[in-house]
């Protein structure tokens, strides 16, 4: 049995690694309709308080003071409103408030609160709508690829009470086995000692580890281990690696014909594994002792690699160079060359130097983000000499010809900078060059003191290999191979300090393990997309379609770096992919875009919003339908969830929620206050209209409906404080000159009277003006208003509040108490001398 259970542990991690960039995948919902039905009936947004429903979070308490309302146009239906397209021209937009840069870090880990907005039209509540399943992400090319099986994925844990006791728990490849010495070092074969990388952007604090091989060795380890950072043990004493001091001495052994070394964190999760399998190492060597390096996430054999005598860190107990890289990064994989002694005296009489003595390792031929002019090119010597440059050359065969000078230290590195050195701002260079790169691709020849070629780049001068002119990522040298800049690992800053898109004087980015998105720390998903807005959701002014959003939230457990992500709407014509900027969504939390900055325009017909990992996988895909409503949005619910709901309460940056309809409010919680049905002295068209709360709690207005049952339906909106007014002006905002108007209506008062009605969003009457006899009061002569005054209605008599469009006075008191006495709100102006009212 205990054989059976050893097997099993061996084998275990292996799955569970190949399995880690398959676990946090949407599932796929069941086909429905290409539609939507509408629901009968108006669909507006909650009141400001909305009832207590289980699960759902409450939204803030409204600010008590007058809430001036944005304008927004009236509310239109399916029939008079222009669906947007994907492939409409973009509308002006709100400018930016801070527009963030690439490089520029962003740590998101709290939500903001969202203004309460505005709802007009119909459409089912709570419906699930399919999602389509994204791509998992593939295994290396040199991994097979496993039968995936669909993983429940569990919500984040909602008892934080409860998971504050329990230990710790991390993700699979939260930390890696980077390097293991099992042969030891030439002076000792005991001297053995093992290397823990963190590939994420936080450190990792270690206490309740274990590193184990089931056996003899059981290390509990300590301390922490920095963002990008290592962590060395070294066996029995602190020797072993003579001048680097060890993070943690460990006792036990590791056996030369192979062990499994397994990463254990405090909650009792496998995170991560060496030589899964027990069987004989899969690199490393003992003629001579050289470590066994990691070159690849997964723990299967091809991720492993013998280091190559390149690059070695440290010194063992007799000062004799370590075969490893310990506390550095892994060495390249590419085997030590010989290298010749050339000195300026002997250029005519000395060999050449081996073909690979020194290679161009780095190609950055379409420049930097400050400018696609900064090029920079970086030399590597791999070999165990240090080399004298003088008398080489590097050459284009055309405007480059750089004559090199200086010492290129054994696996060093040696940086050029075109015409200037402030192309890397942050790191100088070992020479400056002129001439450029064609980004269609050039033949680059490196050529020693002799002539003889050392290394050739682009040998057909066809189009470069690798590298990206969109996003100026480097051509880096890796395996004998090129390949692209991955995003990760970067050094150095351009000239407008924003991050250099490769690594200058640094190894490439490629020798690493790529934590995304072979594996993501945290799981990130499409949460909530508002594809028809009708209120100012972005806080910029206005409500235009720019207030259309995606938002993002991570599942967790661990944070995520989102720069280089893309969103994009994945329909034929659709809007040009969005790339994120450098930011870090933590666990928990949400990241808004609004199409003012995204430009990605979403069709009311339906498409589909996919979210794409630096190097394009498909991290998540969501598809909506036809949409018809405006101001619902459609998401998960709960956050994160794997079902997808339309029918949500727009909450950008917020946990989501259904949309939950308030109930009937009482009569006169609301009143129409004052009407001028006269108009102004400026125009008789110039009709105003006034509501007042009377209680003594803030009223949501989302849904509510003044109407005269023909030409006048104002669609109301935003928060009411108690004691407070809300105006609405004819036409346009012109009408009271020197007050702002919280709505603009259109449509017609008769002087000969009609009735008014005041409907909450349930569709109950809230209060009526009976005037289709004629009005009770106001006069057309004068333009007086018409006020409330206790049960009944006054005309209006005194001094009025604010100016008309020709800068007359107006004949009532819009936006503040009446003059006529006996109904709250209401005030007796002094008959002489300044008005005392408001």
């Amino acid at each position: 049995m205990a054989q059976v259970w050893r097997f099993r542990r061996a084998c275990a991690p292996a799955g569970l690694l190949l399995a880690a960039s398959f676990l946090f995948l949407p599932a796929s919902a069941s086909s429905r309709p290409d539609d939507l039905p509408l629901l009968t009936g108006t669909i507006e947004p909650p009141s400001a308080t909305p009832p207590d429903t289980p699960g759902l979070p409450t939204t803030a308490s409204p600010p008590t003071e007058t809430v001036s309302v944005e304008e927004s146009p009236p509310p239109t239906t399916e029939a008079d409103t222009p669906t947007p397209t994907a492939t409409a021209a973009a509308e002006a937009s709100p400018t930016e408030a801070a527009s963030q840069l690439p490089g520029e870090e962003t740590t998101v880990s709290a939500t903001a609160e969202s203004p309460t907005p505005t709802v007009e039209a119909s459409s089912p509540l709570g419906a699930t709508m399919p999602t389509e399943e994204p791509t998992p992400f593939p295994s290396p090319t040199d991994t097979p690829s496993p039968t995936s099986t669909p993983t429940e994925t569990l919500a984040p844990e909602p008892h934080l009470a409860l998971a504050l006791s329990a230990p710790a728990s991390f993700a699979p490849g939260s930390v890696l086995i980077n390097e293991v010495a099992w042969s030891g070092t030439e002076a000792f074969a005991v001297d053995e000692w093992i290397e823990l990388w963190n590939p994420g952007s936080d450190p990792i604090d270690l206490a309740g580890w274990v590193l184990t091989d089931s056996g003899d060795i059981r290390v509990e380890l300590s301390g922490e281990i920095a963002a990008y950072g290592f962590y060395l043990l070294e066996r029995t004493d602190d020797t072993t690696v003579s001048d680097i001091g060890a993070d943690r001495i460990y006792t036990g052994s590791l056996r030369n014909e192979g062990e499994a070394l397994e990463l254990i964190d405090p909650s009792g999760a496998l995170i991560d594994t060496a030589n899964a399998g027990g069987g004989a190492w899969p690199a490393g060597s003992t003629e001579p002792r050289r470590s066994m390096e990691r070159h690849g996430l997964l723990d299967v054999p091809g991720s492993w690699g013998t280091f190559a005598g390149v690059g070695a860190n440290g010194l063992d107990a007799e000062g004799s160079p370590i075969g490893g890289t310990p506390r550095q990064a892994n060495a390249p994989l590419v085997a030590p060359i010989p290298t010749a002694t050339a000195t300026p005296t002997d250029v005519f009489d000395a060999a050449p130097f081996p073909a690979g003595a020194v290679l161009i390792n780095e190609v950055a031929w379409s420049g930097t983000l400050a400018s696609s002019s900064d090029e920079w090119i970086e030399l590597f010597n791999p070999g165990d000499q240090p080399i004298d440059l003088t008398g080489w050359t590097l050459t284009d065969d055309g405007d480059i010809e750089v004559a090199l000078r200086g010492s290129l230290d054994a696996g060093g590195y040696y940086l050029l900078e075109r015409t200037a050195d402030s192309t890397i701002s942050d790191i100088s260079a070992d020479l400056i060059y002129t001439g450029s790169l064609s980004n269609d691709g050039e033949r680059l020849r490196l050529v020693d003191p002799t002539g003889a070629e050392i290394h050739v780049v682009n040998e057909p001068a066809g189009a470069w290999a690798a590298g990206d002119a969109s996003k100026r990522s480097s051509m880096e040298r890796g395996g004998g191979a090129w390949h692209t800049f991955t995003g990760f690992y970067g050094r150095g800053r351009d000239a407008d300090g924003r991050a250099v898109g490769g690594t200058p004087r640094g190894p490439n980015s490629v020798l690493f393990p790529t934590p995304m998105p072979t594996w993501i720390p945290g799981e990130v998903v499409v949460n909530e997309v508002l594809i028809r807005p009708r209120y100012d959701w972005e806080g910029a002014g206005g409500v235009t379609t720019a207030d259309e959003f995606i938002e993002l939230y991570n599942r967790g457990p661990g944070a995520v770096r989102l720069a280089g992500w893309t969103l994009d709407d994945h329909v034929v014509g659709g809007s040009k992919p969005y790339e994120l900027p450098s930011m870090t969504l933590e666990a928990g939390s949400f990241a808004v875009f609004f199409r003012s900055r995204t430009r990605i325009a979403l069709n009311d017909d339906g498409a589909s919003i996919r979210l794409s990992a630096p190097d394009g996988r498909l991290v998540d895909k969501v598809r909506y339908l036809r949409v018809r409503a405006a101001n619902l949005s459609y998401g998960r619910l709960p956050d994160g969830d794997q079902t997808l709901v339309y029918g949500l309460w727009p909450t950008p940056g917020e946990p989501n929620r259904l949309y939950d309809p308030p109930g009937p409010f009482p009569p006169g919680t609301m009143l129409i206050h004052e009407v001028a049905w006269g108009g102004t002295l400026a125009s008789s068209s110039d009709e105003w209209i006034e509501l007042f709360n009377p209680g003594g709690a803030p009223v949501n207005l989302f849904g509510w409906v003044l109407t005269d049952g023909g030409d006048i339906e104002v669609h109301l909106s935003g928060v009411l404080p108690p004691g407070g007014f809300y105006l609405m002006e004819r036409s346009s905002d012109s009408t009271i000159a020197d007050r702002r108007a919280d709505r603009v209506y259109s449509g017609a008062l008769s002087n000969d009277g009609e009735r008014l009605r005041l409907v909450d969003p349930s569709g109950a009457e809230v209060d009526i003006v009976e005037g289709a006899d004629g009005w009770p009061a106001g006069e057309a002569a004068s333009r007086s208003s018409m006020e409330r005054a206790g049960p009944g209605w006054a005309t209006f008599a005194g001094l009025g509040i604010g100016r008309d469009a020709s800068g007359l006075p107006i004949r009532g008191t819009p936006g503040a108490a009446n003059a006529a006495p006996g109904v709250p709100g209401s005030c007796v102006p002094e008959t002489s001398g300044p008005p005392t009212c408001p």
